[in-house]
């Protein structure tokens, strides 16, 4: 479980190079506002897909198609949207935003995590979709509530 501990831990991580820099100067001056995006968007990811997964209450295609052979444990909970598409989805967000390359890798490995839910039996297209926007969903709403944290400039510290 991360808490917000672990961001404050990334963040030190994250602006460590050598004696002499300071936070901001950095070998990834954004990496902070990076991670703490995404593990804002991961929060609003997992609130928004459960709520939505208690309201529509979709069968998993293994259910609804008993010929389906499941690949992995059954999950317990219900279709859409994907709950793992909507993560992954979310957190490649923040990283398209900070660093476009890590952005684009994220994205290759969030279509990996869609294919393999789809493949397995626990996801149909539409979920995948419906995680997807979710995802995008979980990123507008970070950055509309905390512009300043995509400023051009970050915060001295004192």
């Amino acid at each position: 479980i991360l808490t917000w501990a672990s961001v404050d831990e990334a963040r030190a991580w994250a602006n460590s190079t050598d004696s002499t820099s300071t936070p901001s100067e950095g070998p990834f001056p954004r990496a902070p506002l990076v991670l703490e995006a995404g593990f804002l968007e991961r929060g609003f990811a997992i609130v928004i897909t459960t709520v939505i997964a208690f309201l529509v209450q979709r069968e998993r295609p293994f259910i609804a198609f008993p010929d389906i052979t499941l690949l992995i444990p059954p999950p317990l909970n219900t279709s859409f949207p994907s709950g793992h598409t909507a993560i992954a989805s979310a957190v490649a967000f923040a990283l398209f935003r900070g660093n476009r390359l890590a952005g684009a890798c994220a994205f290759l490995i969030v279509a990996f995590v869609a294919m393999g839910r789809m493949a397995t039996g626990v996801h149909f297209p539409s979920d995948i979709l419906g995680g997807l926007l979710v995802g995008a969903l979980s990123f507008t709403l970070v950055r509309a509530a905390h512009r300043d944290l995509w400023g051009k400039k970050l915060a001295k510290k004192s």
